[in-house]
């Protein structure tokens, strides 16, 4: 039985509700970095002034100024800037459930699979933080969902441009938090490119102005404000250029960067995605030949291949060890053994490692079974987010600061790639349990 939306919608606000009241995130105390971005928000509703820390990696001025409109509401408060997170958090997880909704008939699914992204240690964690993440997914998602709109209208041969208007509107938005907003209008270009593009066509220039401008709008936003703040206070030390993503292949640490932080891909989304891998893995077997079934096989043994390669470092985290508080306390980080003040033992988390990668191997044979159902339907918006997944991938690769909270922005795109568009067919009734038991 489909559950309406509406109820979804309590269901969802009650959820959320029952998670705080057991966190309780009222106090007076900073979570992993967010004590430098509470210090902008800091001088700007207080002091009435921009002034940016060194610490800062991102643009950033969006949710200074969305912290700046809030205190000056409620007052500047540690626990004020963490509930103005929760409140986008929120607001990014029904949206989610709303985007999720568009690539499969399943609404329940469709807010499973919302639930899994809620209850994402990196999700979940920094929803109740003053960092980038949620606020970025907050403005991220509505532009994905509305250039999606957008692409599924082509089909039905009516273009809407309001909502490719609000796609462009939305990635503006999400660059004046972080720099990888960029990549989606990027995605769009391609496939709407791939999709509209015909040499001698009358309408060449009105299909490339549509392509590019969302590009050209939101990187004619970052070099503008990249200028202003390099001409007012200086560009802080670490602060994020494009420019660096090239430095791997001069410095010559492409091959262990690559290894290493592919590898914690793996761990991570084979741990988190696992029970909705579970779940729908019969579902790929049986709309599956015995080709495709080999092919996945053979494809998930070479993208995990480089799992006898750095399998010591995983995870590199930030937030997985530590309880989820970020990194470890100074006297700790002075000490030469960058392992001690790990919570669990190293048995533990052999344990925990070996059922990581079991499930990101899993996963990858899972999602190469469910590309050959995504090429047979030609929906183009998933095409968008394989495009832009392989394009964050690659950021993910080249960055040079590697933290695990990067990792978030993967999970909903890999959830598009796997939801079916057509209602299931069974229940599956033998492997809801392996999927309830990795869900709890």
């Amino acid at each position: 039985m489909q559950i309406k939306t509406k109820h979804l919608f309590l269901l969802h606000l009650l959820l959320w509700a029952l998670l705080e009241y057991l966190v309780n995130p009222i106090g007076e105390f900073p979570l992993n970095d967010d004590w430098a971005y509470a210090q902008n928000v800091y001088f700007l509703s207080e002091e009435g002034r921009f002034d940016f820390s060194d610490w800062m990696a991102m643009t950033l001025i969006l949710q200074v100024l969305w912290g700046t409109l809030i205190c000056k509401v409620f007052g500047f408060s540690l626990t004020v800037l963490r509930l103005s997170t929760l409140f986008l958090a929120v607001v990014s997880s029904w949206t989610a459930f709303l985007f999720f909704k568009r690539f499969t008939k399943n609404r329940n699914l469709a807010y499973f699979v919302t639930v899994l992204l809620i209850i994402n240690p990196i999700f979940f964690n920094t929803a109740n933080t003053f960092l980038t993440e949620i606020p970025f997914l907050s403005v991220f998602i509505p532009a994905l969902y509305f250039f999606s709109v957008y692409l599924d209208d082509l089909d039905s041969s009516n273009e809407n441009l309001k909502y490719w208007g609000l796609g462009v509107f939305f990635s503006v938005l999400a660059m004046m938090i972080r720099q990888p907003a960029l990549l989606l209008p990027m995605a769009f270009a391609l496939v709407y490119l791939f999709r509209k593009f015909k040499w001698g066509s009358g309408d060449l220039l009105k299909n490339t102005f549509i392509a590019i401008t969302p590009f050209l709008l939101t990187f004619a936003s970052y070099k503008l404000y990249t200028f202003w703040l390099a001409t007012t206070q200086g560009l802080p030390n670490v602060y994020g250029e494009i420019s660096l993503l090239f430095q791997p292949f001069l410095d010559g640490s492409l091959k262990t960067k690559w290894i290493s932080r592919h590898n914690d891909l793996i761990f991570y989304c084979g741990w988190f995605m696992m029970p909705i891998a579970f779940y729908l893995l019969p579902h790929y077997w049986k709309i599956s030949t015995k080709i495709q079934r080999s092919l996945a096989f053979v494809s998930a043994l070479f993208f995990s291949a480089t799992l006898l390669n750095l399998f010591e470092m995983i995870p590199m985290g930030n937030l997985i060890y530590n309880f989820g508080l970020g990194p470890k306390l100074l006297h700790v980080m002075q000490k030469a053994d960058w392992r001690v003040g790990l919570v669990l033992a190293d048995e533990s988390w052999l344990i925990i490692k070996l059922i990581g990668v079991s499930g990101g191997i899993l996963l990858l044979f899972e999602l190469a079974l469910a590309a050959f159902a995504r090429f047979q339907e030609k929906r183009w918006p998933v095409f968008l987010c394989f495009i832009l997944f392989l394009g964050y991938y690659c950021f993910y690769i080249l960055n040079p600061y590697y933290i695990d909270r990067y990792i978030l922005i993967v999970i909903p795109l890999l959830m598009v790639f796997l939801l079916p568009n057509n209602s299931l067919k069974s229940d599956f009734i033998f492997w809801k349990m392996p999927a309830v038991i990795s869900f709890v």
